[in-house]
């Protein structure tokens, strides 16, 4: 029987030191997957970012019940919510956000973060790109941003507005903020935007809109949406409504076009009243907007100016 006496082959070192690296590597990344602090990390950002609101003189705070590992570069929180500390309204609820870095665009100079916000039926999905060496040696990039809407409710969230809008105290508002207190909008949000650096598209529907002002002396009736749509875009500093948004009620239609520049607009608003709506507020709102009174139910004005200080013209 021949024996083989062959010389067996030696492995190359550098394929050696890569086991070596990789042996040691593999499981100082597991221990710290799942051994990191992600409680502390929690009441970190639950910390930093109620106070960002107070800063700001925002009366919102933050709840997060759990924050835990997504996937190998991302984050997971669970029952994320918005509330406010001054009054009692509904809170803005997410079962489940999720975040992380995605590492293909890293090869291409791309740093790429996704991003969902998951509600019972309904989610929000955003992606962010950014130039990676000028974002890190460079200082500010201009990101691109993708957003996807489906199915997304609004209604918790224009309370919180309504409720901001009530605390803040502007003169603009001081007629109105009795009646935001009373009032609901809501539906369910589709559409999509993009924007690259200082352009962008957003392309927007509400789906079973409502309007609901919930006050004794105005009986004014439910107003469920026909049609709520916006298709907006932005050049620069200004915020075009080409083509017009347009909102239809049993006894409302709203159509707007024109810009918005800053805090600045330039508006034209086309309003047809009917019913309940034109008896109540056909008279009031042409007043509180400074603007000539409605013939037959139809206000036809072009706005100019500042919020609270806005020009209305024939």
């Amino acid at each position: 029987m021949n024996e083989d006496t062959r010389p067996i082959k030696k492995v190359p070192r550098r394929i050696l030191w890569s086991i070596y690296a990789l042996g040691a590597i593999v499981p100082l990344i597991g221990f710290t997957y799942f051994t990191f602090p992600y409680g502390v990390i929690k009441e970190f950002l639950i910390q930093k970012l109620s106070s960002a609101f107070i800063e700001q003189n925002i009366p919102l705070r933050v709840k997060i019940g759990q924050l835990s590992p997504y996937w190998v570069t991302g984050v997971e929180l669970k029952n994320l919510s918005l509330y406010q500390v001054s009054d009692t309204p509904e809170e803005i609820a997410f079962p489940k956000v999720t975040a992380r870095l995605n590492v293909t665009p890293l090869f291409i100079n791309q740093i790429s973060l996704s991003s969902s916000l998951q509600q019972k039926e309904g989610f929000l999905d955003l992606k962010v790109s950014l130039p990676m060496i000028q974002t890190l040696f460079k200082g500010a990039a201009s990101p691109y941003i993708d957003a996807q809407i489906d199915n997304f409710g609004v209604e918790g969230f224009f309370k919180q507005v309504f409720g901001y809008i009530r605390t803040k105290n502007d003169p603009a508002f001081l007629l109105l903020a009795p009646l935001l207190g009373k009032s609901s909008l809501g539906g369910f949000l589709f559409g999509k935007v993009n924007l690259n650096g200082d352009k962008g598209d957003f392309h927007l529907s509400l789906k079973k809109g409502f309007l609901d002002i919930n006050d004794a002396t105005l009986k004014i009736p439910k107003q469920d949406f026909k049609k709520f749509t916006a298709d907006l875009s932005l050049n620069g500093p200004k915020l075009l409504f080409e083509p017009p948004l347009e909102i239809s009620s049993q006894d409302l239609d709203i159509n707007v076009s024109g810009s918005m520049e800053g805090s600045f607009l330039a508006l034209n608003l086309k309003l047809q009243m009917r019913g309940e709506i034109e008896k109540n507020l056909g008279f009031l709102l042409p007043n509180l907007m400074g603007c000539p009174p409605m013939q037959n139910g139809i206000l036809n004005v072009k706005l100019t100016g500042k919020p609270g200080g806005l020009a209305c013209t024939l």
